[in-house]
């Protein structure tokens, strides 16, 4: 289904594709800009801290939007896959 999808520039999969660079690096920084700012915003009160947590919850936010993403890409292969499989007759 995914070489399908390739194969005819299916446009939600260019945009999944696009996005993987600024996912893999918002998700693995995501978690550990939380942490952080909450360790400066308790060693330094409400200040830098609070706006390096919520920089890491907007990263959190995109690879949310990530999976929305994926859902209807995945989906499409599934079916595009259990069509060609069916056309073929082997199901």
């Amino acid at each position: 289904g995914h070489a399908v999808q390739h194969a005819q520039a299916y446009s939600w999969l260019q945009m999944r594709s696009t996005l993987v660079p600024v996912v893999s690096v918002s998700s693995g920084m995501s978690q550990w800009l939380v942490i952080g700012g909450l360790i400066l915003g308790g060693a330094a009160g409400l200040g830098l801290g609070w706006w390096v947590a919520v920089a890491g919850l907007v990263m959190m936010g995109f690879a949310t939007v990530f999976s929305f993403i994926t859902l209807p890409v995945e989906y499409d292969a599934s079916n595009r896959a259990l069509a060609w499989l069916q056309n073929k007759n082997i199901v």
